[in-house]
């Protein structure tokens, strides 16, 4: 099936304009879906931001004329004249409760119109009462005013009030605190009510009564459905313990807790506003999608909530959406046709030059293509009229040359034929220096096999000499340690016979001080032996003297016995010394005897250091001369294997040398047969060249 190329052209545009302005249509929307949602979300959130503060502030204004109420003048009046505030008793401070709740209906009559049903005085009850709702019960009392009806009158706390003071109270230790009652329904006023309480102390700080206002919340419920988006959204308030207080359904929701009912969605939405103050939780009621906006409102916990249906909130982004895609739609038709039109005005020069084309293809190169436009198939046009004029002159040039290559074909033929004469003379010649060349390579090879074996030998010299001076220089080696062993022990000799030395010097002189001391213990035994002769005179001249002489005789005898005593002492000393001389001496001779052998042993040791050093001294001549082997079997390896190689250059060139001349016959055979293909060639050139002038000459190229 033929394809026009205006058919292509528009197969290949539209599509990606299409593609293009669907996928900026498709950005563009949801990019404009999302800053709308953000938008209109946020919208929302303040909403109901606003409408929660605007409760508060309501809230804050009426609680706060409850609060002004219970401190103000009056009321310390009232206390002053009732300080139990006992509301039982008709005195005066009845009288001033009453005027004070008449001035207050006054003021909220006209700062605060319609919302106000009852202005109250109340007592209190102790701290540790609160826990006991029944007691309570019957022990609160208020003074009240009723607006509507205009009477005052003393009556009972309402029974929800008294039940949520308990409560809140019991659960902060017994001590009250002003605060705003849950709204509940009043069947006296027929509508819904909530209380503002505050309280007073009397001068000892003790709490004693307060003021509470019973408000209407008619303003506050209009204010919520106020709230109310599209025709499906509403509001909703939820007191601080999940009460509902306010919904468009008010038989079937107000009053219940929201945690209780049995709508899986509003259970949801109450946990979430459970535990936090603001936000938004996306609710389902069967295929439609809600979104529940929340506050809390800060003074009394209530909860405000906006319940939006999100068909209405992003109807506009819906909108947006059906006008786009009319947009493109509109687009797309009013593309197709501009490219058409287009299209077609692009494919008209093609046509010509389509056809013109065609006739060249039949061999008519007369003529040419005419397209006055100046962009690419303009220029296309003079390219291909500019081909066929230089296919033109081409097939002129052919004509010329395939004559020229006919004779020349036959010029060839003949000359390759007397060239194939020649090199089969030249193979005959090279096959005999061919053969000489292959006999000189086998002579050399075997030589370098013998220089071959030769060098392996120097070689194995070489090692063995190298095993030698390694062995040398270990025994070089080991006569050093030796030196030094031998060294160290003359050194540590001559320190042993110097310490013998000394020793000896200090054994005899040990010697000659034990001989003095003998002489000198012989001296004391003299003394020791003359002292005991005088105390033995000196008794018997003792017992001469008689009865006076008797106290020397002792003293004489005491004597007599020490010098025996030192005599006796004196003996064992000597003795002792006389042993000790006897192994000073045994130990001085055994001495000089060891000075002798260790003398005789360093003479050993050096006698064989001198021998050390003549094993050292040959060592280092079979060093010498070792080395001086392996250097010489080290330079004829050398020269062996330069030998080796300039025989296997010689080798290789012998071999090929007659690789060579054995290729030169093979190619001077290759010639022959190369020379007959050729001219064989340039018969079947000189045919072709005729074919060729054949097949240009059905080519029109004249004007």
């Amino acid at each position: 099936m033929k394809v026009s190329f205006k058919s292509k052209l528009l197969g290949i545009v539209l599509p990606l304009i299409l593609f293009g302005v669907l996928i900026l249509t498709g950005i563009s929307y949801k990019s404009f879906k999302s800053t709308m949602k953000m938008e209109l979300t946020e919208s929302m959130i303040s909403r109901n931001k606003d409408v929660t503060g605007h409760i508060d502030e309501w809230l804050k204004a009426r609680l706060g004329e409850v609060q002004k109420t219970a401190e103000s003048p009056m009321m310390k009046r009232v206390l002053e004249k009732n300080p139990t505030l006992n509301l039982e008793v008709n005195d005066e401070s009845r009288t001033l409760i009453d005027e004070m709740n008449l001035a207050r209906a006054r003021f909220v009559k006209k700062a605060y119109p319609n919302d106000y049903a009852a202005l109250h005085i109340m007592n209190c009850v102790e701290n540790n009462e609160w826990s006991n709702q029944q007691a309570v019960s019957s022990k609160l009392k208020a003074r009240y005013y009723s607006i509507e009806k205009n009477i005052f009158d003393t009556a009972p706390w309402a029974k929800s009030i008294v039940s949520e003071a308990s409560k809140r109270f019991t659960e902060n230790g017994g001590v009250p605190y002003d605060f705003i009652s849950k709204p509940a329904y009043s069947k006296a006023y027929n509508t819904n009510m909530v209380g503002m309480i505050a309280w007073t102390k009397d001068n000892t700080g003790r709490l004693v009564g307060g003021a509470c206002a019973s408000l209407k919340i008619e303003a506050i419920e209009n204010i919520v459905k106020e709230l109310r988006y599209g025709k499906k959204g509403y509001g909703v308030l939820i007191s601080q313990d999940g009460t509902i207080i306010i919904h468009p359904d008010k038989e079937g929701m107000i009053g219940k807790n929201i945690n209780s009912v049995s709508d899986p969605q509003l259970i949801k939405l109450g946990e979430t506003i459970k535990n936090n103050k603001s936000g938004r939780v996306y609710l389902e009621d069967g295929k439609e999608k809600k979104i529940a906006f929340y506050n809390k409102v800060p003074i009394s916990g209530w909860t405000v909530i906006n319940v939006v249906y999100e068909s209405e909130l992003f109807a506009s982004a819906n909108k947006m959406l059906y006008t786009m895609i009319g947009i493109v739609i509109a687009i797309i038709v009013l593309v197709s046709l501009a490219l058409y039109f287009v299209s077609g005005y692009l494919v008209k020069p093609l046509k010509k030059l389509g056809k013109f084309a065609d006739r060249v293809s039949t061999g008519d190169l007369t003529g040419s293509v005419e397209v006055e436009s100046n962009d690419e198939i303009g220029s296309l046009a003079k390219a291909f009229n500019n081909t066929v004029q230089a296919l033109k002159v081409l097939l002129t040039d052919i004509t010329e040359e395939s004559q020229k290559v006919n004779t020349l074909s036959s010029d060839l033929a003949s000359s390759c034929s007397e060239f194939g004469k020649l090199t089969e003379d030249v193979a005959k010649s090279m096959q005999i220096v061919s053969q000489n060349a292959t006999q000189q390579a086998e002579q050399v090879s075997s030589a370098v096999e013998k220089t071959n074996e030769m060098g392996y030998s120097s070689r194995q010299v070489t090692d063995k000499c190298n095993y030698m001076l390694e062995t040398a220089e270990e025994s070089h080696n080991i006569s050093k340690i030796a030196f030094k062993v031998v060294d160290k022990a003359v050194d540590n000799m001559q320190v042993i016979v110097k310490s013998n030395e000394q020793t000896l010097k200090e054994n005899e002189l040990l010697l000659n001080k034990s001989a003095e001391i003998g002489e000198i213990i012989q001296v004391i035994t003299g003394i020791a032996d003359q002292t005991n002769l005088l105390a033995l005179n000196a008794a018997i001249e003792a017992a001469r003297a008689g009865e006076q002489g008797k106290g020397f005789a002792v003293v004489a005898d005491e004597v007599r016995k020490l010098a025996e005593q030192s005599s006796t002492a004196a003996k064992q000393i000597a003795d002792l010394v006389k042993g000790i001389q006897s192994q000073i001496a045994d130990i001085t001779k055994s001495m000089k005897d060891s000075s002798n052998e260790i003398s005789g042993g360093m003479e050993v040791a050096l006698e064989a250091r001198t021998h050390f050093e003549d094993i050292e001294s040959a060592i280092a001549n079979i060093f010498s001369v070792v080395k001086e082997v392996s250097s010489a079997t080290g330079n004829m390896i050398e020269k062996t294997e330069e030998t080796i190689g300039e025989m296997k250059v010689t080798s290789s060139i012998a071999g090929d040398t007659a690789a060579s001349t054995e290729n030169v016959t093979a190619i001077t055979e290759e010639h022959t047969v190369t020379m007959e293909e050729i001219g064989q060639t340039a018969n079947d050139l000189s045919s072709l060249s005729g074919r060729l002038s054949e097949l240009v000459s059905r080519f029109n190229i004249s004007e």
